[in-house]
């Protein structure tokens, strides 16, 4: 059972999530195959520019290999923080 106070949240999501998938679309529909350099970098690009969207500082970091986007956002309290991972890149594996 959902406590009380998530009501809020869960009514939200569900009036708005047209417009969540919506936004979320183009980054699903981009090939990001870890081998694809190109692919992997527009996808990169899409993630970043979604982050930024969303009032994030992001950036594309680049590495020895596939780019790593970061993005940081300040909260209102100073005293918490929360880390998302998102693998964004796949490997293809043959059948």
């Amino acid at each position: 059972m959902m406590p009380a106070h998530w009501e809020p949240y869960q009514t939200y999501i569900r009036e708005h999530e047209r417009t969540f998938i919506a936004e979320l679309l183009p980054l699903l529909e981009q090939p990001s195959v870890s081998h694809q350099a190109a692919d992997v970098r527009r996808c990169a690009g899409l993630l970043r520019d979604l982050l930024q969207h969303e009032g994030a500082h992001a950036e594309i970091m680049e590495t020895g290999g596939n780019p790593v986007v970061y993005g940081e956002m300040a909260g209102e309290r100073d005293d918490v923080t929360v880390v998302l991972y998102n693998h964004y890149d796949v490997t293809l594996r043959s059948p």
